[in-house]
């Protein structure tokens, strides 16, 4: 192994880290650009957020001895910009029982500029409902009952971008990067003393693409607690506003059928990978009332079938079949099949680009029905070379995909990570610098890692090398494998 200066390593390390964030945002369906935002309209004035030893009195957020100031309002408003990890509470100014609420935040703004009196009494929370929907399909949340809300806070999943849908209130946004917070407050001026609202309207509240809403919450002017009952258009495949039902299933299928063509279902398993067949099962389970789709769905398998493949002789084997509810494997061109000794049944659809092959349970009465899928040989095809594919566990959780090819190292090094492309490019090399400097898992096929080819085969930094000047610096291909 060649040794290099420390200070190239470290340098490598930063270039790899860099590509290997630029890579997953560019392919992750929930990635988006971070936003900021001001979580308060408020000035702050010099005045102190510090915090003190220990709470004396109810609102005293900032624990300096004094409650009910311009700096505990201030120092509070900071919890929602980072919810997760701020550790900031400011408990329950309002007495309504819901601590660290947006009302809350309200209560104590009012009670900072003395427009409320802390020691009075209200009701615990409004009379109105605020109503909001996500219509997941068209990338915007709707809002109703607008005008009896002062304040909203809402929680997406994913990293993404928001565009605000209304005319008059300013809706702040940021991320953490797991997830994106939007918050719309009164405009607050501490040096006149004034709490005027921005008026929220009916009709569109903003814009999001991808994510889902995953919280919401609201006030009125009075820091009074404001319900809000959300709506989603998750589950509803064919669009009709019944979510969850056998059309549902139906249409879902049918997404499969056109190779893409119609619409999908979206991320109904919420595992951030939309339209896959561990979401059309986890459809089909929740249509047949096996599965609550407002509890947390199943977290992705840790069982993963191993797919050895071979483009050239055009067959298919599968291991570790146990729990495999669905499968489906995407080929380049117009494929033909022919089913294996395992006796499953493909369905076979092609635009004459691209062919699906999937297996999807069906129903009946009340109960799913699974295919049995053996280890072995599932099919052969001809006409095309095996692009990815999806499985489900019979719980509708994603399972991951160990992929081998039954040659292992063919023609050219380079296919670092051995997915069925078989090519060299920047997934490559984030594997790469993943195995070698990160921990990560190591290479199925280690003769395609030895990218410069050297004797000793060798994985190493000079690998590295080798295939950073091959992708963007016009250096030589990759060395042939042995």
């Amino acid at each position: 192994m060649r040794s290099y200066p420390l200070a190239l390593m470290c340098l490598l390390l930063l270039v790899g880290a860099a590509l290997a964030q630029d890579f997953s945002s560019a392919n992750q369906p929930l990635a988006g650009p971070t936003l900021s935002g001001s979580i308060s309209n408020s000035r702050t004035n010099g005045i102190s957020t510090s915090m003190g030893d220990e709470i004396t009195e109810r609102g005293d957020c900032n624990l300096d001895g004094i409650p009910w100031t311009i700096g505990d309002a201030v120092y509070f408003s900071t919890l929602f910009a980072d919810p997760q990890g701020a550790g900031i509470t400011c408990g329950d100014l309002n007495l309504d029982g819901v601590p660290n609420h947006i009302s809350d935040l309200v209560y104590m703004q009012l009670a900072s500029l003395g427009l409320i009196d802390p020691q009075s009494t209200q009701p615990d929370t409004s009379e109105y409902v605020l109503t909001l929907w996500d219509y997941l399909y068209e990338g915007r949340v709707g809002i109703g009952g607008a005008d009896s809300a002062c304040a909203v806070f809402l929680v997406f999943y994913g990293d993404i971008p928001i565009t605000s849908g209304q005319p008059l209130a300013e809706l702040n946004s940021w991320t953490d990067g797991e997830y994106t917070y939007v918050l719309g407050l009164p405009d607050v001026d501490y040096a006149a003393s004034t709490l005027d609202r921005r008026p929220l309207v009916d009709g569109t509240l903003l814009y999001h693409t991808g994510g889902w809403l995953v919280s919401a919450q609201a006030s009125t002017c009075e820091g009074i607690l404001l319900p809000v009952d959300v709506e989603s258009s998750r589950g509803d495949c064919n669009r009709d506003g019944v979510p969850w039902s056998i059309a549902d299933v139906v249409s879902f299928g049918n997404y499969f059928n056109s190779t893409g063509v119609l619409n999908g279902c979206g991320d109904p398993n919420q595992d951030g990978q939309a339209d896959q067949v561990s979401d059309y099962v986890y459809v089909l389970l929740c249509m047949l009332n096996l599965v609550d789709p407002s509890q947390e769905p199943a977290p992705t398998s840790d069982q993963a079938p191993a797919i050895t493949y071979d483009n050239q002789l055009g067959s298919i084997h599968i291991e570790n079949t146990d729990s495999i509810g669905a499968l489906c494997f995407v080929f380049s061109g117009d494929v033909e099949i022919t089913a294996g000794p395992s006796g499953a049944e493909f369905i076979r659809a092609t635009d004459g680009q691209t062919t699906l092959v999937f297996e999807l349970p069906t129903f009946d009465a009340q109960s799913p029905v699974f295919q049995p899928i053996s280890d072995g040989e599932l099919f052969t095809y001809s006409g095309g070379s095996l692009q990815s594919v999806q499985a489900s566990n019979r719980d509708g959780a994603r399972m991951p995909v160990q992929f081998l090819s039954s040659n292992c190292c063919t023609g050219l090094t380079g296919n670092v990570n051995g997915d069925p492309l078989d090519s060299s490019d920047l997934s490559d090399l984030i594997f790469l610098v993943n195995y070698l400097f990160l921990g990560g898992q190591g290479p199925v096929c280690p003769d395609e890692a030895n990218v410069d080819g050297d004797s000793q085969s060798a994985i190493d930094l000079s690998d590295l090398i080798y295939l950073v000047g091959f992708l963007f610096q016009g250096g030589p291909e990759p060395a042939p494998c042995p």
